[in-house]
């Protein structure tokens, strides 16, 4: 098992760009906004005055942009009616409402003076929950293509519905197991000291979070 542990915490999804821009853009992977503090304390740039709170709260109007832009496209491909028929503005909704409560909750957090191994805990627990609600929609889409393709209803019978119920679930479950297990610092947390001014270095803050 601690072998398992220690391969899985070797494996970062930041290491692959496409799919680490897809899932940033879609609002899955964390915010940045450490990060781009960081970099701009670096080069003296335009935000780095800026306190962090509203580095994230322009991020996210950015990424939410990025979101309207693809579903706008979407719409336009496949028209209005097929696009509301298959609630595909619910999808792009709820992805926006979940990637807010990831970003709120990554920024009152990493954002506290004390970064204890409760916090993170609690971090982990409710990034995977918003990672569940997002897994859930993975086995809709090709039921909606499947009833497209035959003509009927996107929702008739009910199965769209409890195959999302099943799989956000099954990955909440998961989720749990992660949290709980996991010890690493989380992905977008490794320039939190370089953006704030706190008194722990990034090795100490590694190493304390190496001995929970």
């Amino acid at each position: 098992m601690e072998k398992l542990r220690k391969r899985i915490s070797a494996c970062r999804f930041d290491n692959y760009i496409f799919g680490y821009a897809t899932l940033y853009f879609f609002m899955v992977a964390p915010p940045r906004s450490f990060k781009i503090k960081a970099r701009q304390q670096k080069t003296q740039g335009e935000l780095a005055n800026l306190p962090i709170y509203i580095i994230m709260a322009i991020e996210l109007v950015v990424r939410f942009a990025i979101i309207l832009l693809i579903a706008a496209s979407i719409e336009s491909l496949i028209g209005n009616t097929l696009y509301e028929t298959n609630r595909i503005d619910v999808f792009f909704g709820v992805v926006m409402a979940i990637g807010t409560l990831h970003s709120i909750a990554f920024y009152l957090i990493f954002s506290s003076a004390v970064l204890s191994s409760t916090l993170t805990f609690f971090y982990r627990l409710i990034r995977n929950t918003c990672y569940a609600l997002l897994s859930g929609f993975i086995p809709v889409i090709p039921v909606l293509i499947l009833k497209w393709a035959h003509q009927l209803p996107p929702f008739e019978g009910g199965i769209a519905l409890q195959l999302y119920s099943w799989t956000a679930a099954f990955f909440l479950l998961v989720g749990i197991i992660e949290a709980k297990i996991m010890v690493r610092m989380p992905l977008g947390t490794h320039l939190i000291n370089s953006s704030r001014n706190l008194n722990n270095t990034p090795k100490n803050l590694h190493t304390e979070m190496s001995s929970l």
